[in-house]
């Protein structure tokens, strides 16, 4: 494995540091989004930020995880058809995935592949697509969730920043709630403002905000921060 790729496995702090503060973070995110879940089914969440280099990749690859560890088998999806950022956790084989999945090019047991984390599997993009808000708003697609959401009891979509393509609102449509992702010192006020806009133009609702990339002093000399380039 290289140097990048090592650089890259260990953002996956739940794996590599799971008695981490931010490993507990992130198992915090999860039992909030069980406890939304005692009235109302959000087996499938949409995962988006307002801004690009919010790090949502990353926390949708986190969060994904804390679920599988729990014992659900989960699949994280990713949704971003223009600029997919998964591929930098997870290393797989290019070629077919979501895109070819909608379009019936593929099936599902030869489109999405497991990882070596226990009751995780990942949906990749596959192959970019001329106009991914049709593809990913299509009956197609919400055919596709429909069956996928019969195979594993967690679905997580990584999608595209709601400021740069529609693609995390049309998606949220088949979803059963919406996560947004900002980061700290870096996402402008006004931009997180209007992507909230936007997404609450969803009749799926907003479950929560995640604050990425804050400082956190554990102890006098130890500092860390969750980081993504997503």
């Amino acid at each position: 494995m290289s140097k990048k790729e090592l650089q890259e496995m260990k953002k996956l702090v739940v794996s590599v540091e799971p008695k981490s503060t931010i490993s507990e973070q992130f198992r915090s995110i999860r039992t909030s989004i069980e406890f939304a879940s005692v009235n109302t089914d959000m087996k499938i969440l949409v995962i988006t930020s307002s801004e690009q280099n919010s790090g949502k990749s990353l926390v949708s690859s986190n969060l994904a995880l804390t679920f599988a560890q729990k014992g659900k088998k989960t699949l994280l999806i990713d949704g971003d058809l223009r600029n997919p950022s998964i591929k930098n956790y997870f290393y797989l084989p290019k070629g077919r995935g979501l895109s070819s999945l909608i379009r019936g090019k593929t099936s599902i047991d030869d489109a999405i592949y497991s990882t070596n984390e226990k009751n995780l599997y990942i949906l990749p993009p596959g192959f970019i697509v001329p106009n991914p808000a049709d593809v990913l708003g299509s009956k197609n697609m919400g055919e596709l969730l429909g069956k996928l959401s019969q195979l594993f009891d967690q679905i997580i979509i990584d999608t595209p920043p709601i400021l740069v393509a529609t693609d995390a609102a049309v998606v949220s449509t088949f979803a059963d709630g919406i996560l947004l992702v900002v980061r700290s010192g870096k996402t402008k006020k006004e931009s997180a403002k209007k992507g909230l806009r936007l997404m609450h133009q969803s009749l799926t609702p907003i479950i929560g905000i995640i604050l990425n990339d804050v400082q956190m002093n554990k102890n006098e000399d130890y500092y860390y921060t969750l980081d993504g380039d997503d």
